[in-house]
């Protein structure tokens, strides 16, 4: 078996089902914040490796991009065990999320854009939506910016959300402008 077929397997398969055996046994707050801590990681992954490899246009990092639909695949899963853990756990109910004021409503928005795109995160999704299957992905911009905020809230660090936000239009434009700083 290849190996970008085993990492397919296991994100798409292996993964939630050691995450949803960890969720069923374990029932720790601290586990699930760490699922979303993992989530925000592999997001920022998903979203920041493109522009960073076309910016620094190195070739050994351009294998690093036929990954990114995996990672985001994690971003999902690890997204749903820790939204939907939380909710199960704390008792919350969804009108919690209706609280513009709070750091839950930006993380539930986010998280619904987040499971369209793993939902569409395949083939099949690709064959049925055509052209619009790009339209849909673009979704994951929106994504980005409602977790970006959602964790500065949650950290009471809103310095956060201009940082990193900020440096990611300067390298998504940089990435536009065909701007290459190596090779």
């Amino acid at each position: 078996m290849k190996f970008k077929r085993v990492i397919q397997v296991v994100s798409y398969y292996g993964v939630p089902v050691i995450l949803l055996l960890m969720t069923l046994s374990i029932r720790d707050g601290e586990m699930l914040e760490s699922f979303g801590s993992i989530s925000y990681f592999f997001l920022l992954l998903v979203m920041f490796i493109k522009p960073v490899v076309k910016i620094l246009n190195i070739r050994m990092l351009f294998k690093t991009l036929i990954y990114r639909r995996e990672m985001g695949i994690l971003t999902f899963w690890f997204f749903l065990f820790h939204g939907v853990g939380y909710i199960i756990s704390q008792n919350m109910g969804l009108n919690l999320f209706l609280d513009t004021g709070s750091f839950l409503f930006y993380g539930g928005l986010g998280g619904l854009l987040i499971v369209i795109l793993g939902l569409t995160s395949n083939k099949m999704s690709q064959k049925l939506l055509k052209k619009n299957w790009k339209r849909v992905q673009y979704l994951s911009y929106a994504a980005l910016f409602l977790v970006l905020l959602h964790v500065s809230l949650a950290e009471g660090e809103i310095g956060l959300f201009f940082l990193v936000g900020g440096l990611f239009i300067v390298l998504k434009v940089l990435e536009f402008k065909k701007v290459k700083l190596l090779g």
